[in-house]
């Protein structure tokens, strides 16, 4: 089970990171996709995010 520890998500602007409660990043909007850093090798990976499909004002 994944426990849910961001704001709600209808609250997220364009390139604005989402952090959890205890304010370590988790992820953050970039030009329609999210980016996820690796915690072990420290690598940037990008989730694209299909056109009409969600955006940070509508993902949940």
């Amino acid at each position: 089970m994944i426990q849910r520890a961001v704001r709600d998500s209808s609250h997220i602007d364009h390139g604005e990171d989402i952090r959890c409660n205890c304010g370590q990043l988790v992820a953050r909007w970039v030009n329609g996709s999210i980016e996820v850093k690796c915690k072990r090798c420290r690598r940037l990976v990008r989730i694209a995010v299909p056109r009409g499909r969600a955006s940070p004002a509508t993902a949940s």
